[in-house]
């Protein structure tokens, strides 16, 4: 089953949480808990927006791939929850962050 989620307001994708789409995909089946966890490839997103996309109110954020209509229904909301719409400019953040040599790490 396949479900399309829509933006539910206007503005800015300010963010977009990895985390919660990956466990999510496991809560599908389309990852393992333990070494002999079956793996279904038909399940998980395929998303339409990332950080920095102008949104309207309706337009499509992502798809949902899914076994059945209740399963489509509770990963549809986790990606609703995932992906962050604000108001004004995406704040630019810096390429890096942090300097790595042989005496350690030092942030920029």
């Amino acid at each position: 089953m396949i479900q399309e989620c829509r933006a539910e307001r206007s503005g800015i994708v300010t963010r977009v949480a990895p985390r919660m789409l990956g466990w999510t995909v496991v809560e599908l089946g389309g990852g393992r808990r333990a070494l002999g966890d079956r793996v279904d490839p038909s399940v998980g997103f395929v998303m339409r927006v990332a950080p920095g996309d102008r949104v309207a109110a309706g337009d499509p954020i992502g798809e949902v791939h899914a076994a059945d209509g209740e399963a489509a229904r509770r990963a549809s909301a986790v990606l609703r929850d995932a992906v962050r719409i604000g108001e004004g400019e995406l704040e630019a953040r810096p390429l890096v962050s942090h300097r790595v040599d042989r005496a350690g790490v030092e942030p920029l």
